[in-house]
């Protein structure tokens, strides 16, 4: 994959959720940030007790995770780099540690892939930690749209073609989903009222539950239930049957009362771009769905770890499989929030931490 230096990928992630196709009749409304906050964290993988497998042991291992029987202990893990996003500034990366391999570039979604290649350390009794800290200035998002100034997506343009496919946990080419998706706009034109009534028909028919079944938006469709993975999943792919863009958001809730992972999604409207949709948070149990501070908006209590799902990994081992790692296909994994693993041939016990270490209001900007 094409590796661009950091800073370009800031440029060509500002670009590609900021800069809008217009119309000569038209001039875009300038999406509000507001309520900017100063954050300092920290996001940490530790594997502790580690315990390197050997003989019959280490032959039985393997072959209950598909691979030959004599092959050696291996551990690789891949993360997520903080990087700019729309309401996701000025960021200062403090400490990688240990350093990386490689790490390279998915401008598709514009995430910075990390990848440490941990083999040599799986020592019987070694503790991995793999630390990271950073400073960012995280904004509450306000787009106010005005329907009337929302233009149709071009099909034939990338980022349309790309978001609105189906692909893995998206099944948006399924017969019923299509279906639904044409029932729930029939009548409706106007993409941004169209994805208004799919958000609202999301909220008013699934029952939050963790944790959740088989993930995807079809198997969420048939239980009626999930978490917010699913909430999303399912949003993410009526959109794409609509004909409207969308894709996922994977990170974290970031303040001093909660830093839990947490996911959402974002659907692109000409000429406002991408817009943000929380329909797990948004579906409130009165009845009542919170439209005006989730759909369209987001506080400033996010932090994102990556866009997209089945996002490519590099490089990714010939043997890591969905059986024996967190792949989901060759090469990809479904979403990335703290780390992605692909292992064997060890044991050890696995803990993450995500610190909040510091948090100041900017005031109004």
């Amino acid at each position: 994959m094409h590796r661009l230096g950091l800073a370009l990928l800031a440029a060509l992630a500002g670009a590609s959720l900021s800069a809008q196709p217009t119309s000569p009749e038209v001039s875009p409304p300038s999406p509000h940030l507001r309520n900017p906050r100063r954050v300092e964290g920290e996001l940490v993988v530790t594997f502790s007790n580690v315990a390197p497998l050997s003989g019959r042991a280490l032959h039985e291992a393997n072959l209950a995770a598909g691979l030959s029987a004599d092959k050696p202990p291996e551990l690789h893990v891949w993360s997520s780099q903080i990087v700019e996003r729309f309401a996701q500034r000025d960021i200062e990366i403090l400490e990688v540690t240990p350093a990386t391999e490689t790490e390279f570039d998915d401008p598709i979604n514009g995430n910075r892939i990390l990848h440490w290649d941990l083999t040599g350390r799986l020592v019987s009794g070694e503790t991995i930690t793999l630390r990271r800290r950073f400073r960012a200035t995280l904004w509450e998002t306000a787009f106010d749209v005005d329907p009337a100034l929302v233009q149709p997506s071009d099909p034939d343009s990338a980022l349309h073609r790309r978001f609105t496919q189906s692909e893995p946990l998206i099944e948006c080419e399924d017969a019923e989903i299509r279906r639904l998706a044409a029932e729930i706009t029939s009548g409706e034109t106007n993409a941004y009222l169209r994805a208004e009534r799919l958000f609202r028909w999301v909220c008013d028919h699934l029952t939050y539950i963790y944790p959740p079944g088989q993930r995807g938006a079809l198997p969420t469709l048939a239980r009626g239930n999930g978490d917010c993975g699913e909430y999303s999943f399912l949003f993410i792919a009526l959109c794409r049957a609509a004909g409207i863009p969308a894709r996922l958001v994977a990170g974290f809730s970031f303040t001093p009362e909660s830093t839990g992972y947490h996911v959402w999604a974002e659907f692109h409207v000409p000429p406002y771009g991408w817009l943000p949709a929380d329909a797990s948070r948004a579906d409130d149990a009165s009845g009542e769905h919170d439209l005006a501070g989730l759909f369209a908006h987001l506080p400033n209590d996010r932090l994102i770890a990556s866009a997209g799902v089945n996002l490519p990994l590099e490089p990714a081992p010939a043997w890591a499989n969905p059986r024996n790692s967190d792949l989901s296909g060759t090469g990809t994994t479904g979403f990335m929030q703290l780390y992605t693993e692909a292992g064997s041939g060890f044991t050890a016990q696995r803990h993450t931490a995500r610190r909040l270490l510091s948090t100041q209001p900017l005031g109004p900007r």
